[in-house]
């Protein structure tokens, strides 16, 4: 290979079937005062760690690489084996005419990961703080993931109210083609557990495949809000939603189903990407006979306007209203009538949940 080698960057994975995990080092070889070694990590969100390149310790990572048959290890690709828990490390070596060649799976020996601990020492760690890159930013990210076969939407909700603890889980499993197996749990406190499930003619998996391509969602799984942004008003309950969708990484890693979770924050920064996803899923589950939206169990609110935005965008519908009380109701002062007509006495609507308004 022709040209001197300045540096390498080393490409983790890390997968399973809940797990998903990418990290990626730069080690300079040609160093001055300005040099670092950095460490990029990106799970649930995206983390970096600067250390300054100590001459020694790099030193001995370049003769490392340097006794390497980098000719013979480029012409060898990696073997994919089907399992549900995926390690793989490759090694780009950077030339200084700008080309890159990759080593798939040559970073696996005992001396190469004690030198690239050694590097990345607490010694020499000068930052560590996590990133909160811009949707164009991420759109930039590429991860390569094979066709969605699955997908799951899990909203929560938590009050104070006794059952007013609610979790709904819809999950959507590809059975076969133009086929999906639909199911539904629903849990309500300490009372019993509601679950159903159907088989249904869809072609959901095609449309999230064009949507997951064309809006990058592996990357915008990486999507959180900045802890400086503001925040919505706090509530006597809160509520949660996200969307995970299943990739099948088995030509890729090696991982049948690889889950990249859309978070509740990305309700907020790309509610457009998240009302579409929304959507098709929604159109899958009405087109069965499960009922979506079990009895009410009791008091305490679930989901409504002015509380967790995400959780009310995913259709979690709020109990019908009673009857209208008549007009003639007797109100204490510290009592007011909800819209659905019910006579309350504290912040919330003890049958809706809505807040009290006009105070």
């Amino acid at each position: 290979m022709a040209g001197s080698i300045t540096g390498i960057r080393v490409r983790s994975v890390m997968c399973s079937g809940t797990f998903f995990s990418y990290d990626e080092t730069v080690v300079p070889f040609v160093l001055d005062e300005s040099s670092r070694v950095v460490w990029t990590r990106r799970h649930n969100g995206i983390d970096q760690v600067v250390y300054r390149a100590d001459p020694e310790k790099i030193k001995i990572m370049e003769n490392i690489i340097s006794s390497m048959d980098i000719d013979t290890l480029s012409q060898q690709k990696r073997q994919i084996r089907v399992s549900d828990n995926v390690y793989l490390t490759d090694i780009d070596v950077m030339y200084d005419d700008g080309t890159v060649v990759t080593l798939e799976d040559a970073g696996r020996s005992d001396e190469f990961y004690d030198a690239l601990r050694s590097v990345r020492s607490d010694d020499n760690k000068i930052s560590d703080e996590a990133l909160y890159p811009s949707i164009a930013e991420l759109m930039e990210i590429k991860e390569e993931h094979g066709p969605v076969v699955g997908i799951e939407k899990y909203a929560f909700s938590s009050g104070m109210m006794v059952n007013s603890n609610v979790s709904r889980i819809t999950t959507i499993d590809k059975i076969g083609d133009g086929m999906a197996k639909v199911s539904f749990t629903y849990r309500a406190g300490n009372l019993p557990e509601i679950h159903a499930e159907e088989e249904t003619e869809c072609d959901i998996f095609g449309r999230l495949n064009e949507l997951s391509k064309k809006e990058n969602i592996p990357a915008l799984c990486y999507a959180h809000l900045s802890p400086d942004a503001p925040r919505e008003i706090v509530y006597d309950y809160s509520s949660s939603a996200s969307i995970s969708l299943i990739y099948d990484d088995s030509a890729i890693t090696g991982v049948p189903c690889v889950k990249k979770t859309l978070g509740d924050d990305l309700w907020k920064i790309k509610g457009d990407l998240m009302h579409s996803v929304n959507d098709i899923i929604n159109e899958v589950c009405n087109g069965t006979s499960i009922d979506f939206n079990p009895a009410w169990p009791g008091p305490g609110p679930q989901a409504g306007p002015g509380n967790n935005m995400g959780m009310w965008m995913m259709n979690m519908t709020p109990p019908a209203p009673v009857p209208q009380q008549p007009a003639q109701t007797v109100l204490d002062d510290s009592e007011w009538l909800c819209t659905c007509g019910t006579k309350n006495a504290g912040k919330f609507c003890c049958n809706c949940g809505m807040p009290r308004t006009g105070v």
